[in-house]
This record gives C-alpha cells, structure tokens and sequence, in this order.
C-alpha cells in the first residue's frame, strides 16, 4: 500500500485568486536544525488539507508574485535584504497577503508586521484567545503554556490582537497593510503538531476566499470494551461492577450516541492477567455475571451484544492488556510491558482470543485492533497479521515518545499506511478521556480544522480511576461531562460526519486518492475540479461577499455558518467539477432544509435525535418538524414549530413514547414568510419498537437543568405504573408522582413528569436524587442529577 499522506509535498496545482495562481511560498531556513520539525508539520498539515505550497530558502532570491500567500516558517526573517522586503510590501500592498508562522522580525518590515518598536526576545505564559480565529477557538485559554519564546513587540492602533499572553503579550495578531493582510503568530506554538489546524485556518483567514479539504470523519473509540468483569462493588459507585457497566453505563453511553449520532467503534479485551506464555486462559472474560431476566448470564459477552444490537463496531484489543512488543519496557517507573519473549507467544494468546471471538458470536472478526498502552514492535504487528489477516485498521495514538519510537511504537503515528507493516493503516487518536479540558478543546478544534478529523477515546472503567474521573464521583457527573464535550464539538462543527473506524478507513483512502486538478477562484465564482468524488471541502469568505447557494452546481451545502466577520460553508461534491457562484451582495435566498437523520432505517424505542441542515442568510426562517407514514404529500403529524434557523443547533430530541409501533419517516418545514416553504423528508426510516421490559425506563434529560427551564421525563414506564417516587441521597421522600396527576399514557407506554420541585411546590437543590417505581414487571430505581 502505497504512503497516503506525506511527510510534506511540493505538488503545484492550476488555481487562481483573481487571476493568481492559489498556493502558499513556505519559505523556510534549511540551516537552522532545530527548524525542520517545524517545516515537516507545516508540510503535513497542508498535505492533510490539500493545500499547494512550495519551498523556498530564505537565502535565495524570494518573490512572491504569482503566490497567493507567503508563509514564514523561520524566525531568520531579518535575513531578507532591503530590495527583497521592498519587494514583499509592494506585493502585500497589491493584495498579497502573509502569515508569520514563527515569530521573526525584520526592519524592513515592521510596518507590514504592525509592529512599531524593534522588539527583542522574551519569554512569556500562557494563550488567551480573545477573538474567534475559527469556530471554538475563542476564549480558549491555556494556563499551561509556559516559557513561550515571543518578541515584546508594540504593535500600531489598528491591529486586531486575536490572542495574548497571560501578562497580556499579544501573542496571535491581524494587520492590514493596504489592499493585503498579515496574520501574525508571535511563537513558535504553530509548529507543534497539535497547532497545525490553527496553521490551516491562519492560511484561510489571511485570504479574501480560502479554499480547504476535509475527510471529514469523526470516530469514537471505546477502549477496554467489552471487558472483564469482577462481580465485586468498587467505589465511587455502590453498586457491583457488572451492573453499573451493563445498565448505567451503557445507557448512558447509548443515549449520547442517539443524541449525537455518534458510531462507536470498540476494542474488545478479553484478560488483564498479564500472560504472556502459555497457557492462555479465559478465567476474567467468563467471570462476571449479570441477572437478566431472571437468568444469570456471563456479563462480558453481553455487554458487547448490546453494544452490536446498536450497531457499535467491535474491534480488538488483544488477548490481554500486554502490548505486542518481545522486551519489557519501563519508562520513568511505569511498566508499558512485561514483554512477551517471543512472536509465537504473542501468536498463541492472539489465536485463543480469535477462538473465543468466534466461539461468543462478537461479530465479524476484527478490522480494527487498538494496541494496549498505544504500544506495539514490528514482531507483535507481524504476529497480529498472521492472528487476525483481517484486520486491516490499527488505532494506537497520534502523540508519542520521541526517544523510542523507531524501535518500539508508543504513539507518534500520523493518518496513514503503519510504516512497519504494510497490511495496516494508522487512524490514530488524538484525545481521550470524558471531560473537555482546555488542552484536549485545543487538540480537538485543532484537527477538525486541519482537515475535518477527530478521533478519541474513552473507558468504561475511567469512573473507577480518580485521575481520569477528575472532581466527580457519580457516573451522571461524569456522561454529563462527555455530553458537554459532545455537544460543543457538534454545535461548532454539526458537519462532521460520525464514522466507525471501519468506515473510517475507506472514506481517509479514499480522501488522499483524489486529487485537486483544478481551484479557480476569480471575481464571479469558484470552479473546482477534482480527479474523483464526493470531497467536502471548506470555503472561507472574509470580505463580506456570499455563495450564491441557489446557482451552485455539482455539490450541496451540508453546513453553512455566518460567523462574526467572515462566513465559512462546508460543501460535499458531487460530481468531478464543481462551481460556486460569488455575489457581492444579498439577495432574498428560498431558504433551505435538509433532514439529516435518520439517514438510514432506524430501530428506536425511546427517543431519537433528528437533525437537519438549513439555510436562510437573508431571514430568520422557522422551521417545522413532522412525523408521516410515508414519505410524500407532507400531510403528516406535527412534531414541533417555531425552531428558529438561526439558533445554529439544527437538532431536536423526539420522545417517541407517544407512537405506536410502527415505521414513520421525519419531514421537516422551513418558512421565511417571503418565499414559499420548502419540506425535506428524512432518507431512512424511525423504526418504533415497543417498550420490553422495565430497564428501558430513563430519566431525561439527566442530568437536568431547572434554571434553563428544564423538567425531567420519565419515560418508558410500564403501562401498569401507577406512582412514581423520587427521594433525595438520604433516602428521604421528595415527591410522589401519581396517575392522573403527573403520569400520563403516552402510546405503549407512561410517561411521568417531574417539576423539580418537593411536595410542597418549593424548587430542589442541585445534587443526585432517586425515582423508585414498581411494576408487573418489577422495580426499577434510578438516579437523576440536578443542576443549578
């Protein structure tokens, strides 16, 4: 398999701005060593966006015409001579535009720079970003940064600072320099890899019209899952491991994936008994039980049944939690690998897990396998190959250890063909964990604006590790953390696609396959042309002017933001060229919609999260959903009105405890009150299945959110419920709900709802309380978080 993505390329494409030929001049110092870290990112990055560009050295003979975009990745600038600089502003001034990528200064330059003093270096901490370089980047502040080698630069009036130090040293500037534009960067933070979107989106922003390219793939994976269980009750939580993972957990990991539409990908462990030799036993896997439905079942194979009947993709994690490497390996006191002392060890152990695979129906054999502590040798991956032939995906991670990675794999992976064997491909992941810190909100806007990629991973057990739990100690406190994360990666990019890794594969081959023949951007329109299709790709607008949306050709719009200052639309292309009409001023557009979910037939018995694209830039259109029969006349029964388009949220959660069983699709209506209004149905179908048993009841939303006017349903109760109870943590009674009263039939099920408040109509504090209910079919108890 031929290397899909480049350590960095001198490919030169047929693109005009305005008549200039579209790619970026890196001029680089090919002296400096400590710089060729920083040119193979910025190579990387733009390869992963296909962007053109071309290198330079700082010591030849620089011009910039027939560029549109001159990109500094050396702070040797002072090396230009007067006559060059001379050269640069006068292009600059025609409308050239540059992004420093390294801080460096230059005399000469200063005034296109924005800088009025003659600045020296100086250490400084920390990075506020106080404007939005892109979509959830503002406000981002990284306390963390430390010893940020920048120049103490004054800069004129009107430069725009976007980000700054912790001591206020703009660190991130905008200057415009006549009819051209410079971003600054006033660090070296850009050539660290996990900046190379913020790279990507300087480029963009810098121009008039920037043009990008995006794989657009999201992937979440579940590391340890399916897993052995203990049987045992382990704190923060009071109740046997097996339980909370088969019932609170994987309900909780469900609902988030309905709610987001997210596609989970596992990697399945079967031991954590560090063997290493034979024989290989099974003794964890086959430990654990559960009760279901009054019959004891082995806990571990269930769980990742459920998680199939969803529609998760199961991948491998190894026989045990051993990496794939022959020697032990210990860095800084912490054991990564008892060692395995040989490939026919490895082999063995790998054989018993494909037996038990088999032998407990997991699936089709793995295409994905996740290595155990992001570790692995070319002998453990060659061992894997001959296990498993039919794995074709190995997910370790994306940051790794420097000092030994040619000899063991501990990370450092880019996208792309596994460097020590040629049968795997790299979909390495880039984050983990349930909680947004600010570092992994960085990571993760960082590479979704590289090149429409994020991958990440958590655990079931991350509740059980007081490091990776953070300051909570319930699992509602922790989902409702990931819901957070969830839900600000989905408002600030709602056109990622969600994918397992499987899916994943194919769609990144076949992204680096396709090349860009042609990106013409002149005065009227973008024309693009493309070697094969669909591509998303990214059209940043800067100067107020607009796509025509009405007129384009070849391609449908799948996001469309109006950001303050610019606009940025995500496109799918269609066909092999593609062209965008540019207007220079707004006309009253037919507003758009488009039913995203379900995108294919569904099977539901709860609630389902449908999610839509409109558009409307002149308008504050409203929008209407629907559920029908079948999907034509749009003579169905409304859902919801009044959703306005401007909320940018484009999803709504549908309580389908009121429908019958049956087959519905989802049509949605959009109306600006000018035009007339345009209808989508959904492409798939919402499969309603009736409620089985009483562990289908849940609570929602929960956690809860009174001051947001929130009230908690619970729903899926069995017909024969008549009263639900709710106490609080001491086990004292709060409110009783009763038939009649606040318990309503809702098709082939109750519904209860809770008003947050006691008996005696007084609103309750934040903190976790319980709802008890009994039933034919049994007790069910559960919890609710509140938060104010």
């Amino acid at each position: 398999m031929k290397r899909l993505f480049l350590s960095f390329s001198i490919i030169i494409y047929s693109c005009q701005v305005f008549g200039v030929q579209e790619k970026v001049l890196v001029v680089y110092d090919p002296s400096i060593e400590v710089e060729k870290e920083i040119i193979s990112n910025f190579g990387q990055a733009l390869d992963y966006s296909k962007i053109p560009y071309e290198l330079i050295d700082i010591s030849t003979d620089i011009n910039p015409e027939g560029y549109s975009l001159l990109l500094f990745a050396t702070e040797m600038v002072q090396k230009l001579d007067v006559s060059t600089c001379d050269r640069i502003k006068d292009w600059v001034k025609d409308g050239g535009d540059i992004v420093v990528g390294i801080m460096g200064f230059n005399e000469n330059l200063k005034e296109v720079f924005g800088i009025t003093n003659s600045p020296s270096f100086i250490s400084t901490n920390g990075l506020i970003f106080q404007e939005e370089l892109f979509p959830g980047v503002e406000g981002l502040f990284l306390k963390e940064r430390s010893e940020i080698q920048s120049l103490n630069v004054k800069l004129e009036e009107d430069v725009k600072v976007i980000a700054k130090s912790s001591d206020g040293l703009p660190l991130v500037w905008e200057n415009s320099y006549e009819k051209g534009k410079v971003i600054y960067w006033n660090s070296c933070l850009l050539g660290n890899k996990e900046f190379r979107g913020f790279l990507i989106q300087s480029i963009l922003k810098a121009q008039d019209i920037g043009v990008s390219f995006l794989a657009n793939c999201g992937i979440i994976y579940i590391d340890d899952c399916s897993l052995p269980m203990l049987n045992l009750e382990m704190p923060p939580i009071d109740k046997k491991d097996t339980e909370f993972y088969v019932e609170d957990w994987f309900s909780g990991i469900i609902e988030l994936g309905h709610r987001y539409g997210l596609r989970y990908t596992l990697a399945n462990v079967f031991n954590y008994n560090k063997k290493t030799s034979p024989p290989f036993p099974m003794d964890e896997w086959n430990h654990g039980e559960i009760a279901i439905d009054g019959e004891m079942k082995r806990a571990s194979p269930y769980l990742a049944h459920r998680f199939m009947e969803y529609g998760a993709e199961m991948g491998l994690h190894g026989y045990n939690h051993q990496p794939l490497v022959l020697d032990p390996l210990t860095i800084d006191t912490v054991e990564y690998s008892k060692g395995w002392e040989s490939g026919s060890n490895i082999k063995e152990a790998l054989n018993k897990a494909r037996e038990q695979w088999i032998k407990d129906d997991l699936g089709p054999l793995p295409f994905t396998y996740v290595p155990p502590m992001d570790v692995y040798s070319k002998e453990g991956l060659k061992a894997l190959h001959e296990a498993f032939p039919e794995i074709k995906v190995i997910g370790g991670a994306f940051f790794g250890n420097e000092e030994i990675k040619e000899r063991i794999g501990l990370g450092d992976r880019e996208f792309g063909p596994e460097p020590w064997n040629e049968n795997l491909y790299c979909i390495p992941r880039v984050t983990a964990g349930y909680i947004m810190t600010e570092s992994k909100r960085l990571t993760t806007i960082s590479f979704i604006g590289n090149f429409g990629v994020w991958s990440h991973f958590i655990h079931p057990d991350d509740i059980y590790d007081q490091e990776r739990r953070g300051p909570y100690d319930s699992w509602e406190g922790l989902c409702s953390e990931f819901d957070k994360y969830l839900e600000s990666v989905t408002t600030n990019y709602p056109w990622l696609r969600w994918l397992t890794a499987k899916d994943a594969y194919r769609a990144l081959v076949d992204y680096e396959e396709i090349k860009i023949e042609s990106c013409e951007i002149e005065e009227s329109k973008i024309y693009l042309k493309f070697s094969g299709y669909p591509i998303y790709f990214m059209v940043r607008i800067n100067d107020g002017r607009a796509i025509d949306q009405m007129k384009i050709s070849n391609c449908e719009a799948i996001c469309t933001q109006n950001r303050e200052g610019y606009n940025y639309l995500v496109f799918k292309a269609t066909g092999k060229s593609v062209t965008l009409p540019i207007t220079s001023r707004w006309v009253n557009h037919k507003p758009e919609i488009k039913v995203l979910g379900p995108s294919e037939d569904t099977e539901c018995e709860e609630g389902f999260m449908i999610r839509w694209y409109d558009y409307d830039p002149d308008d504050d259109a409203k929008i209407s959903l629907y559920y029908d029969t079948d999907n034509v006349g749009y003579d169905g029964t409304l859902i919801i009105s009044g959703i306005s388009e401007d909320d940018g949220d484009n999803k709504y959660y549908f309580d389908v405890s009121n429908l019958p069983q049956g087959t519905y699709y989802i049509y949605g209506k959009i109306s600006d009150g000018i035009n007339q209004p345009v209808y989508s149905y959904s492409q798939g179908r919402l499969i309603v299945k009736p409620v089985k048993t009483i562990d289908n009841v849940i609570a929602y939303p929960n956690p809860c959110f009174p001051d947001k006017g929130q009230v908690v349903y619970i729903l899926n109760l069995p017909l024969d419920a008549n009263t639900v109870y709710i106490y609080n943590i001491a086990g004292e009674l709060v409110c009783t709900l009763e038939e009649e009263d606040r318990i309503t039939k809702t098709g082939i099920s109750k519904t209860a709802i809770w008003n947050v408040k006691d008996e005696k109509g007084k609103s309750v504090a934040s903190g976790i309380y319980i709802y008890l209910l009994k039933s034919d079919k049994g007790v069910k108890v559960g919890k609710i978080a509140i938060i104010r």
